[in-house]
């Protein structure tokens, strides 16, 4: 029974080191490939060297245009929810403190010259009687 477990063991690591070899050699492979295939497209473009620099220069100032236009029109969008968050946050302490005072009106209704501490304890003793 041993050597089973033994025999067992070895072929383990050989699939291990096998599975890392394979890992490597595909990375290895793809990393050439695109270095490869990079070149040949330079080579093969109809474009120059120089006109293909303009070409790249070009387009990255057009995506940083749009970067930048992009990023202007997200500040104006978050001033905007800003500002409409503060006025929202206004009216809701508005309409609360409405509220309140309404409250205290129609308590006072009901209880003139009393607090709250004595609101409480006079309907702890009527619900008691």
């Amino acid at each position: 029974m041993k050597k089973k477990t033994t025999s067992n063991t070895t072929e383990t690591k050989t699939r291990k080191r096998t599975k890392k070899v394979g890992v490597g050699k595909v990375i290895t492979g793809v990393a050439v490939g695109s270095v490869v295939g990079a070149t040949v497209g330079l080579l093969l473009a109809p474009a120059s060297g120089e006109e293909t620099i303009s070409n790249i220069k070009s387009r990255a100032k057009g995506i940083q245009k749009k970067a930048v236009k992009a990023v202007g029109n997200i500040e104006d969008k978050a001033r905007g929810l800003s500002d409409k968050a503060h006025n929202l946050a206004k009216d809701v302490s508005k309409n609360v403190s409405e509220v309140k005072e309404d409250v205290s009106e129609r308590v006072g209704e009901y209880l003139p010259n009393t607090n709250a501490t004595s609101t409480s304890t006079s309907r702890k003793k009527n619900s008691s009687s």
